[in-house]
């Protein structure tokens, strides 16, 4: 039986039509956590991270944009592979570019955030954009509260996020950095108290 396209490995910009098509159909509207998960974590591109050592059996790994981790933990077992691929501006250009990975073989679903029909669809969504007006959420953000979403009740661990500080990443003016602190910071107080 041949795979789908989607997890074949192979290059996404050697058959870019082709790969849009299938990426394309693959579009939904959130993450698709199976019921066992143990865990959602979801893995920044900063340089430097441990990942292996996070990432366990029965895990499903949330990778952003050029999944810069994918390699180091495709072969633990039982762990379901994600992509959330999003449109942003290029640091060097400014242009409009979809952060495409080397590759996208592997993954177990490829979702395509598209921030206007997720604006009209997320309260989360609408709520920064009030609170921070002319600014949206980063990807890392938005993958998070994604699988909250997906997975209620099961613990979403975020490994390379701290937007307070220096997060590894070119700092878009577009996004509010101190409130995903805050929000962050909420979070992990609301899980240690129980």
């Amino acid at each position: 039986m041949e795979l789908p396209l989607w997890l074949c490995p192979q290059s996404s910009r050697l058959l870019p039509q082709v790969r849009r098509r299938a990426v394309a159909a693959l579009e939904d509207d959130g993450l698709r956590v199976p019921t066992a998960t143990r865990r959602v974590v979801v893995v920044s591109n900063v340089p430097g991270l441990a990942v292996r050592a996070v990432v366990q059996p029965g895990d499903v790994v949330v990778h952003i944009n050029r999944a810069r981790y994918f390699p180091a933990v495709r072969a633990v077992p039982g762990v379901v592979h994600v992509l959330v691929v999003r449109r942003g501006r290029d640091a060097r250009t400014g242009r409009m570019v979809w952060y495409e990975p080397p590759c996208v073989g592997g993954f177990h679903q490829v979702l395509r955030v598209r921030d206007v029909p997720m604006r009209a669809r997320r309260r989360w969504w609408q709520e920064y954009c009030c609170v921070n007006p002319g600014k949206c959420p980063t990807t890392g953000y938005i993958c998070r509260r994604l699988a909250r979403e997906a997975a209620p009740g099961v613990p979403v661990v975020a490994v390379g996020f701290n937007p307070g500080e220096d997060c590894g990443t070119y700092r878009w003016p577009g996004h509010a950095w101190d409130y995903e602190a805050r929000v962050y910071e909420q979070e992990r107080t609301a899980y240690a108290a129980g």
